[in-house]
């Protein structure tokens, strides 16, 4: 019996002392004037930060040139979306194993994919600033 006191005392004390220690504002009336607000408070919510520069689909890239040579474009679409993230998708699997065109310079992802697919059965379909379709050219 001394035992399950002991216990149910320890566990008494140990959620008092927790909840003493996640108390951070002063209650309602107990006198104490209203604690100044941080930086991040004072500022009203605004929308998400923009786009880092060189980032999405159609950006053009900040530092590094591209050159991107014999490989399959998986590999390159890969590489790219690494690089900016930006997501490419494509349905048709024997698009993985094609061999690219040379792709070289200061573009955007969108042109650059585009660049990798010159000679092929394929285009870039739709682009966004977050995604670029790969699909058959039309005929």
């Amino acid at each position: 019996m001394k035992k399950i006191l002991i216990f149910t005392a320890s566990i008494a004390l140990l959620a008092g002392g927790l909840a003493a220690c996640q108390k951070t504002e002063p209650q309602a009336g107990a006198g104490a004037a209203e604690a100044p607000k941080t930086t991040a408070e004072a500022q009203p919510e605004t929308q998400a930060a923009p786009a880092q520069p060189g980032r999405g689909c159609l950006a053009i890239t900040a530092d590094h040139p591209y050159s991107l040579k014999d490989m399959r474009f998986d590999e390159a679409a890969q590489a790219l979306a690494h690089a900016t993230g930006c997501f490419i998708s494509y349905d048709d699997q024997n698009l993985s194993a094609l061999r690219i065109a040379p792709v070289e310079g200061r573009m955007s992802i969108r042109d650059a994919v585009q660049k990798s697919l010159e000679g092929s059965a394929y285009a870039v379909t739709s682009a966004t600033d977050s995604e670029i379709v790969v699909g058959k050219k039309a005929q």
